[in-house]
């Protein structure tokens, strides 16, 4: 998932595709995990319902800020691209047949850490969300259309 956005980036293959392309694997990707590691026990419910909500937060108020606020462009981030990567090392290491895996500190530190990040991830997007609605309101405000906008 880094390595195909690093190699567009740098080979200047960058496209509009490729970039919502990449938004929507993360979420199919990361949902179809957390819910594969939840169905094998792995994890608890409550870090499931956490790692869904962040995945369907920004597809659902992304969609709405898009309809009734303000132009809406999905764009990669460090805090979006740490959720994933820590999920991934989570699966890894539970997936490890040795008994590193089977270590329940193990297995708890991996789960904080995943809590820390998707947390982190909720409001890095809560926070965009509310600071494009403050500017497509300020631009509203002062005559402007308020439909540019970027956001995650």
């Amino acid at each position: 998932d880094i390595l195909d956005g690093y190699l567009a980036r740098r080979f200047n293959q960058k496209s509009e595709w490729g970039r919502i392309y990449d938004h929507i694997s993360d979420v199919l990707s990361g949902s179809s995990l957390v819910i594969a590691l939840w169905v094998a026990g792995d994890i608890p419910p409550w870090f499931m319902v956490l790692a869904l909500v962040r995945f369907l937060l920004p597809i659902l108020g992304g969609g709405w800020l898009y309809v009734s606020v303000v132009a809406w462009r999905i764009e990669p981030s460090i805090p979006g691209k740490l959720t994933i990567l820590s999920l991934c090392l989570l699966a890894v290491v539970l997936l490890l047949p040795g008994s590193l895996a089977r270590l329940e500190v193990t297995r708890t530190v991996l789960i904080y850490v995943c809590t820390f990040a998707l947390a982190g991830n909720l409001v890095y997007f809560l926070r965009k969300g509310l600071r494009m609605m403050e500017d497509a309101v300020s631009s509203r405000a002062s005559g402007g259309d308020g439909q540019e906008g970027d956001g995650q």
